[in-house]
């Protein structure tokens, strides 16, 4: 019993190290001097290695809401830090390859269809959560089926705002006239933004007390 003990100290030793000096290497790649073409290369695997990482927090908080799981062990901190790490380095090695990872979205036929799909799923998420719907219980962890597709969704909603395209302009009157659309599709957005986040609260604070 205190080998077995020993070893998993040694390891999580080892693992420790692994993770300072991988945290020790990205920092100083993070603080190295680099030139226009390089920043411009690092400024998109940072964003990109930043959005990819939040997606995952995401989905690891509500995989842990859903089964219930309360603690966070000090490896999923190491891991998240590698994986972290390996994300800036992936990306930055296709920039260097000349290749751009991103989704837009290319019209505003495509924002209304993903917005009425969004509404759609809130929709239903709620009128199922005011139900009660038994095919969405879940007894092992702390949130719903449907309350999980809920946040989900208003997490992809969020997401989808970065997917807009800011467009290229010969004139400028082409420019504030996009300018003026843009400024009118994120105020509506924004709104909704506002509108679900109230509910949201509003839900949190009412549904405990039906519930009982």
């Amino acid at each position: 019993m205190v080998n077995s003990m020993e070893m998993s100290n040694s390891l999580l030793s080892l693992y420790s190290l692994l993770v300072v000096a991988i945290s020790g290497v990205l920092m100083i790649y993070i603080c190295f001097e680099k030139d226009e073409m390089e920043m411009e290369i690092f400024k998109t695997s940072m964003k990109n290695s930043l959005a990819t990482m939040l997606m995952i927090i995401v989905g690891y908080y509500l995989y842990s809401s859903i089964n219930g799981i309360k603690n966070i062990s000090i490896t999923s901190i190491g891991n998240g830090i590698i994986i972290f790490a390996a994300l800036i380095f992936i990306y930055t090695m296709i920039g260097k390859k000349g290749y751009d990872i991103a989704f837009k979205i290319r019209s505003s036929k495509q924002i209304t269809i993903i917005s009425v799909i969004f509404a759609l799923v809130s929709i239903l998420c709620v009128i199922s959560l005011f139900m009660k719907t038994s095919y969405f219980s879940n007894p092992n962890g702390y949130i719903r089926y449907d309350e999980m597709i809920l946040y989900l969704n208003f997490f992809m909603a969020s997401l989808s705002i970065g997917f807009i395209p800011q467009g290229q302009f010969k004139t400028y009157d082409e420019y504030e006239a996009n300018a003026k659309s843009i400024d009118k599709l994120f105020n509506i957005y924004w709104i909704l933004y506002l509108i679900v986040w109230v509910g949201l609260i509003g839900f949190a604070v009412v549904y405990p007390r039906i519930s009982l």
